[in-house]
């Protein structure tokens, strides 16, 4: 009884893992091997909020560079305390 437990549970592994390798095999030849390779398709320009009114599709934000900059050092300041680093804007002298 025991042995006919274990060779069907072979056999379901068996179906299934053939199953996954033909769900592989389908999705690689219906969309990765018809997909082309395309340079710096991630690639935006970040701004101000209204592109310097370039007709260029620009990535704007409130406050430009600068507010940009006081954001992201306001959230690792944010992460340092709650990290307890402690001195976090302190200079060092190494």
């Amino acid at each position: 009884m025991e042995e006919k437990r274990k060779r069907k549970e072979a056999r379901e592994l068996a179906r299934k893992a053939a199953g996954l390798k033909a769900l592989k095999e389908e999705l690689n030849a219906k969309f990765v091997a018809k997909g082309e390779i395309k340079d710096q398709i991630l690639v935006q320009e970040f701004s101000e909020i209204n592109g310097f009114h370039s007709r260029q599709p620009v990535i704007g934000a409130i406050g430009g560079f600068l507010g940009q900059i006081i954001l992201v050092i306001a959230g690792a300041a944010k992460v340092a305390q709650k990290n307890k680093v402690e001195d976090f804007f302190e200079p060092r002298v190494i």
